[in-house]
């Protein structure tokens, strides 16, 4: 994700031809884009957290084993 919050609805969106972004438009005309990257769903999930993610978490949340080095700054 870009940061970016956005205002109203989504209108309209279209995936980059590898997936890995998506871009959407609000209601009010802002376009924003979405890193769909394995590496920006940790990212933000380490900055929710403030911590290292317990095995249960990363299962829950990135669906794979936790690997065995720290994943979280």
């Amino acid at each position: 994700m870009n940061g970016m919050v956005g205002t109203g609805d989504q209108t309209g969106m279209a995936f980059t031809p590898d997936g890995g972004t998506l871009w959407t438009v609000t209601e009010a005309g802002e376009v924003l884009s979405w890193d769909l990257s394995e590496t920006s769903w940790i990212e933000g999930l380490c900055r929710i957290a403030g911590r290292d993610l317990t095995d249960a978490e990363w299962h829950r949340y990135v669906g794979t084993t936790r690997p065995s080095r720290r994943t979280c700054p």
